[in-house]
């Protein structure tokens, strides 16, 4: 149950009484060495897309943005930006997905606003697009170089992976459930997929430590069946950007 930590309402700060210079007390500053530590030891992981902070910020810096959401989904990443920017002005964004989710996604936006967000297949794509995104979607795919060959077509100069399973000591395939339905399923070890980009051109340039929230929960999935090697605690959120 959460706590309560506020107490009364006032016009000001001096209404209020008490003092800012809490900020130089024993207890402030023994807890900000103990998140500095605890930093210094390890980099809390971000449980939540980064997506939408960064889209807005190469809006803010360009003016005009042009985003393929490969993998988008019925709109809620979408959602995510119209919720987080005052205005769309200067951005296009697509999703690209099966055309069975763009239909859920459709039913639940107006005819204008729908056409303008999906895209089912790839020959109704842009020739060119600024940014790529991929989230929680490369583990799905069985040959990633021949993907990433396609999307250097569209000459983005930045492709961020939101998710990307790059966690385990070597890369391989297992089996993941569904509720019930069971399909192939593919972790990265970290070189390997940098390789992948740098073959089409691109390098690293942000990583993330990401956990997803499962369930409700703060934590990732149990991989104590599988060989040492192959189990990881975490994802990360990945930007490339092309080189030169």
């Amino acid at each position: 149950m959460p706590y309560q930590i506020f107490d009364g309402v006032y016009n000001s700060f001096d209404e209020a009484g008490g003092s800012t210079q809490f900020f130089n007390s024993k207890v402030y500053l023994e807890k900000a060495n103990e998140r500095l530590l605890a930093a210094i030891a390890e980099l809390a992981p971000v449980n939540d897309y980064v997506f939408a902070p960064f889209v807005a910020g190469l809006l803010m810096e360009r003016g005009t943005l042009s985003v393929l959401d490969f993998g988008g989904g019925p709109g809620i990443s979408y959602l995510t930006l119209k919720h987080s920017l005052v205005s769309f002005e200067g951005l296009t964004y697509h999703s690209l997905d099966d055309e069975e989710i763009c239909a859920i996604g459709r039913r639940h936006f107006s005819d204008d606003e729908a056409s303008r967000i999906f895209r089912d297949q790839v020959s109704n794509l842009d020739a060119h697009y600024d940014f790529v995104h991929f989230g929680s979607v490369l583990q799905y795919v069985d040959d990633l170089g021949n993907l990433l060959s396609m999307i250097k077509e569209k000459s983005p100069k930045y492709i961020a992976i939101s998710d990307a399973m790059i966690g385990s000591e070597r890369t391989f395939v297992t089996v993941q459930d569904y509720y019930g339905h069971k399909h192939p399923f593919r972790f990265y070890n970290r070189a390997d997929m940098l390789a992948a980009f740098a073959a089409v051109g691109y390098e690293l340039v942000v990583e993330i430590p990401h956990i997803p929230k499962i369930k409700g929960q703060t934590r990732f999935y149990d991989m104590s069946n599988l060989p040492t090697d192959c189990r990881t605690d975490r994802t990360y959120h990945l930007v490339f950007k092309v080189r030169g």
